[in-house]
């Protein structure tokens, strides 16, 4: 994320791609919390965006994660869930993680995705899983990080071209006729709301049926928990 400003700074611009192979300091969407990878083939990049290229309504971070879920769908033969805001998840466990932050024009799209990992320290908040755990890939196998990569960069590249609709979103929403428990906000502010997950507005916001019956948008927070057996 930090190569890729210091290269919108110094005049690049949007189609930049910044990878990498290991980080160990990459940032999360909520401060102080960190998305870590030791070197075992994770899939890291940030990619710049000008926003005159991204003409939905809702966030983009939606639309990337929306992308990641059809790269896996279409290359892999997966079920992914995008869990609101920022994740994508394989059978409620988190294969990737989506983190966008603006320089002027430009988002800076940083996306990660667990790609050759084995087993995940139990130290994480939330469960998570790769490829090689969803769908047996080994690291002989033609299916290399490059492939996966320009795989997925195709499917960003069709996705800001067509606009998809919010639906498409909707339609991969983990949780939706659930019970769920959200923090609103940052989780330091211990602001809880509880209800219903209806779905997304057409702004992205999400959409909680209270016990009240009122309907309630939110946009800053993340699910703490859903009341879910299978799904």
């Amino acid at each position: 994320m930090d190569d890729a400003r210091s290269a919108v700074l110094s005049g690049y611009g949007h189609g930049t791609l910044c990878t990498a192979t290991k980080q160990n300091s990459g940032r999360g969407r909520i401060p102080g919390r960190k998305w870590e990878d030791d070197g075992e083939g994770a899939l890291l990049f940030t990619l710049v965006i000008h926003e005159n290229k991204c003409g939905v309504k809702y966030p983009v971070t939606q639309l990337l994660a929306l992308a990641v879920c059809q790269w896996l769908e279409d290359v892999h033969g997966l079920q992914p869930q995008i869990k609101w805001p920022n994740d994508v998840c394989i059978s409620g466990a988190k294969i990737a993680g989506i983190l966008v932050e603006k320089e002027g024009p430009f988002f800076l799209a940083g996306i990660g995705v667990n790609f050759r990992q084995n087993s995940f320290s139990k130290a994480f908040r939330q469960p998570a899983t790769s490829l090689a755990l969803a769908k047996g890939i080994h690291a002989n196998q033609s299916h290399t990080e490059g492939f996966e990569l320009s795989a997925l960069l195709t499917r960003i590249e069709l996705n800001l071209n067509v606009n998809p609709p919010i639906q498409e979103v909707i339609h991969r929403l983990r949780g939706i006729g659930f019970e769920v428990e959200l923090c609103l906000g940052y989780p330091d502010q211990k602001k809880k709301l509880r209800g219903r997950m209806l779905g997304l507005q057409k702004d992205g916001a999400l959409l909680i049926e209270l016990e009240s019956g009122n309907t309630h948008a939110v946009y800053s927070g993340e699910i703490d928990g859903i009341q879910i057996n299978t799904k």
